[in-house]
């Protein structure tokens, strides 16, 4: 047979493979995460010289487009700004192929931090040397979109700034707050030490002087204190971290430049990791649950580097949830140790970190409890071997491919980037839903940014309360006919609907809006279900078999989740004199604990993370309307997640997005009677409705997709191998 014939069958059968697979969304392949993605570069690795201009990348940012900015020194006395394509060929379209050197001073330029503003402009901050300024102070450039320097910032592109009043400034970092203003930080030398010193400017390089005169110096211990790394929260407070003498130290200001004393009492953190060790915070990265993940460099005595990580509350103090005490120290390499100098969050949850073990470019990747992720290259930790030794910056692309950049720490020489595979991740599949906008209650899907709604049932049942299974190719759902009510399953286009089980809780024949008690859910395997009937908790296979009671409590039990591990189940009871509770129990029914609750308040439409880490539910005060919470998985941590308990507007049924990013959402506006879904991101902002029809529009839920590796990865591009 002719080869060509051979490989047009191939690819044939390959697409039927991926369109079986496939269903509702594509399924992209992912290799062993920790790996070296082949794709990118030559085997996994970039190195730009620019013709001997540039020495070493400092920072590295991603657009949204793929795009990845590189910003370090070029030279000597120049910042440097490199642009590469998602495959690490250089951006020809960006400066002069690719590459823009910029000269402040005369004697002394780099750059040290990098942030991609939403317009696309990239604002790139370091140091500069100035003769007439006497020294080494903050310099900070804005850029537009094509390299060219963005003469409405200052006039002329330019920002410099003295800080510390000795001309011994260093700017070490950057954040681009949600309002345009830019905020750096870095230290400021006064005439025996150094301070943590921040900056605020307005979107046009000015000063902002509402920020406690723009210039923000603090001294946090008694000798040389630096900060490394600058983050802002959602509600606008700056997150400065870095070292106090020789012990890591974090600072909280409000948004005016203040010391925020909700932050340890003082808004200054420092943090010992025992007798002997010293060390410093070198990057920052703030949870969508306010916690602050921090990483560095920890020694002991003997001066033998290793990883450091810790995690905060919002309140400044320790996660014991993190590592048994919230500090972890991760001992690397053989000669000479290693440490973290940038660090990044996962949308799952997991905590990415690079540096340098031994005379190698690293990365360490934990899972959200802090300990190392074996399914990263089997260990947790990776480290490539070449002639440049250290990464000095990390992200995570929208792929979850992540990049490490940095260079030759001894030498000074070249951009360096290195990119491994992060996957396997879920992704974001169809939305289904309940609606009765053509008169009855059926079951629809539709994209998850709301477009194309489709009716899956049409009939003169009643249909409501649809779940995802965990591979998101089939739905359980409620169905009554007549008087009679039933748990179905179908796949997910609607097609090939069985009887699962009957039920006879009556609960269920009221389902609507403002009547949200009852829930399934998937066992993390797909071969069960759990649901409420008549106030018992039961189990089901999901051919109809092995039907089995897990409660047998005082008081209701109802609105059960599996957790994504499989091991523990999520629930509501009403023993506390009819207040709903949440509460968590082993998948067999056994070691039954109730969450910590808030009296004279019901606690309702529980549901994980997917990671297992976090809950969200429904809380309902004696006074007041259902507004929506999140939670540590113990309870603890209980936060407002989306309204105010007053108006008039119910939220119901929260559901996590399959990434961690999102929640889904129905909101009940009692007095119109209208009922739609909306969509809201975990870090605060961006709500979008995504339903606006006649009727009711509610009980929303994700398709909860994982992306399974899938070999034949070259069908895209063409090539055959």
């Amino acid at each position: 047979m002719n080869t060509n014939y051979k490989s047009i069958l191939s690819k044939k059968w390959q697409l039927q493979v991926l369109l079986a697979i496939g269903l509702f969304f594509v399924l992209p392949a992912f290799a062993q995460p920790g790996k070296l993605d082949l794709s990118f570069g030559n085997g996994g690795v970039v190195s730009t010289n620019g013709d001997n201009t540039l020495s070493f990348g400092w920072a590295v940012a991603i657009q949204p487009d793929g795009k990845i900015v590189t910003v370090g020194r070029g030279g000597t006395r120049s910042f440097a700004v490199a642009r590469y394509n998602p495959n690490g060929s250089l951006d020809i379209s960006f400066g002069l192929n690719g590459i823009v050197l910029t000269s402040i001073g005369s004697v002394y330029d780099s750059a040290y931090g990098v942030a991609i503003q939403g317009d696309g402009k990239i604002v790139v901050a370091g140091t500069t040397h100035l003769a007439n300024a006497g020294g080494y102070i903050f310099a900070v450039v804005r850029y537009n979109t094509n390299g060219s320097l963005d003469t409405s910032f200052n006039g002329t592109g330019i920002v410099t700034t003295s800080v510390g009043g000795y001309s011994s400034d260093f700017a070490n970092s950057v954040a681009l707050q949600t309002d345009g203003k830019i905020v750096v930080a870095g230290y400021g030398y006064n005439s025996s030490n150094a301070d943590f010193a921040l900056v605020r400017y307005k979107t046009d390089g000015s000063l902002d002087l509402s920020f406690n005169g723009g210039i923000v110096i603090t001294p946090v211990g008694t000798s040389f204190d630096l900060a490394s790394s600058v983050s802002i929260q959602p509600d606008g407070k700056i997150v400065a971290a870095g070292r106090a003498g020789s012990s890591p130290a974090l600072v909280r200001y409000t948004t005016f430049g203040q010391l925020d004393t909700s932050f340890n009492g003082t808004g200054i953190v420092t943090t010992s990791f025992g007798n002997g060790f010293s060390g410093s915070i070198r990057g920052l990265a703030i949870q969508w649950d306010g916690k602050l993940v921090v990483a560095g460099r920890i020694a002991n005595s003997s001066n033998h580097p290793a990883f450091a990580f810790a995690r905060y509350y919002p309140n400044g103090k320790l996660d014991t949830s993190f590592g048994g005490t919230g500090k972890i120290i991760i001992p690397v390499g053989d000669n000479y140790g290693g440490y973290a100098n940038s660090i990044a969050i996962q949308p799952d949850g997991k905590i990415v970190a690079a540096g340098k073990i031994d005379e190698r470019v690293a990365v360490v990747r934990l899972n959200s409890n802090g300990s190392l992720d074996t399914t990263f290259n089997g260990n947790g930790i990776v480290s490539t071997p070449a002639a440049y030794n250290a990464a000095a910056t990390v992200a995570i692309q929208a792929d979850g491919k992540i990049v490490a950049a940095g260079g030759d720490d001894n030498e000074g020489i070249d951009f360096v980037m290195v990119r491994y595979q992060g996957g396997p991740f879920r992704v974001n599949g169809k939305i289904a839903f309940t609606s009765d906008r053509d008169g009855n209650m059926e079951i629809y899907v539709m994209n998850n940014d709301g477009t194309h709604q489709v009716r899956l049932t049409n009939n003169t049942d009643l249909d409501c309360l649809p779940t995802y299974s965990p591979d998101g190719r089939k739905i359980v759902f409620v169905n009554k006919k007549d008087s009679d009510v039933y748990i179905k399953v179908m796949n997910a286009d609607g097609t090939n609907q069985t009887v699962v089980t009957p039920i006879t809780s009556s609960s269920y024949l009221s389902v609507s809006p403002w009547h949200e008690t009852r829930s399934l859910s998937w066992s993390p395997d797909g071969r069960k279900i759990v649901f409420d009937d008549a106030g018992v908790i039961v189990t089901i296979n999901i051919d109809g078999s092995n039907r089995t009671n897990l409660t047998n409590n005082a008081g209701s039990d109802f609105s059960p989740a599996w957790s994504p591990d499989g091991s523990r189940i999520l629930f509501v009871n009403t023993r506390n004199f009819g207040w709903h509770r949440l509460n968590t129990m082993n998948s067999d029914g056994s070691d039954v604990r109730a969450l910590p609750w808030v009296d004279l308040s019901s606690d309702r439409s529980p549901e994980w993370s997917p990671t297992g880490s976090h809950i969200t539910f429904v809380v309902e005060a004696e006074e007041g309307l259902p507004i929506l919470y999140t939670a540590d998985a113990d309870g603890a941590n209980r936060r407002i997640f989306d309204g105010t308990g007053w108006g008039s507007n119910h939220r119901k049924r929260p559901k996590w997005s399959p990434d961690g990013t999102k929640l889904v959402f129905h909101k009940w506006e009692y007095l119109g009677d209208d009922c739609e879904i909306y969509l809201k991101n975990m870090s605060g902002g961006g709500v979008t409705q995504l339903t606006n029809t006649t009727g009711h529009n509610f009980q929303p839920t994700w398709q909860q997709a994982r992306i399974r590796q899938i070999l034949p990865a070259q069908a895209e591009t063409g090539s055959q191998r």
